[in-house]
């Protein structure tokens, strides 16, 4: 199977084939002019449904609407983050209850603004997702702003989030993670 090519703003795929002769020598989206990664992991089945999950979850998280995000979780689902990003607070949740917490949580600490920008995304031998995302985090309160590229891997279990591990790719020597 040819190279994938993927918008992290739009969510396009724009396969190879279609790329020689059509996109310019930018590779940007024809959809929406965004830059292009190139992706040539096994393609994801059912027509990209663990990624939807995913897009549907954070679009109702950054919109607030918890309940909804909840819709997307498994009952027993289990998160993971970063622990310099919930400063003081423990990095793992389980459950519905835990899984709301740990949203309220990032809204609460990073009130000014917690932003992530997918940039690649692909499947994993188990079949779960990877996504490598650049955050930006920034709070009213005590909290230093974070700026990080991270890694994060979504397992699904019956099409909802079963786990979700967060990790940092790499930071500023301020935002780093303790050794």
């Amino acid at each position: 199977m040819s190279p994938t090519l993927t918008c992290p703003t739009c969510g396009a795929r724009w396969h190879t084939a279609a790329r020689r002769g059509r996109l310019p020598a930018t590779e940007t989206c024809l959809r929406c002019g965004g830059p292009l990664s190139e992706v040539s992991e096994q393609p994801l089945s059912r027509t990209d449904e663990p990624t939807s999950v995913i897009d549907a979850f954070r679009d109702a998280w950054s919109g607030r609407d918890l309940e909804s995000a909840l819709g997307f979780c498994h009952p027993e689902i289990e998160i993971t983050e970063v622990a310099a990003l919930l400063p003081g607070h423990d990095p793992h949740f389980e459950g519905h209850e835990g899984a709301r917490r740990w949203m309220e949580l990032l809204h609460k600490v990073w009130d000014v603004e917690f932003r992530i920008e997918p940039r690649e995304r692909r499947v994993l031998d188990d079949r779960s997702i990877e996504v490598l995302s650049d955050l930006e985090a920034r709070s009213s309160g005590e909290s230093s702003d974070f700026v990080a590229s991270t890694r994060s891997v979504w397992h699904f279990k019956e099409g909802k989030l079963r786990r979700v591990e967060f990790s940092v790719v790499s930071a500023a020597a301020e935002d780093a993670p303790p050794a």
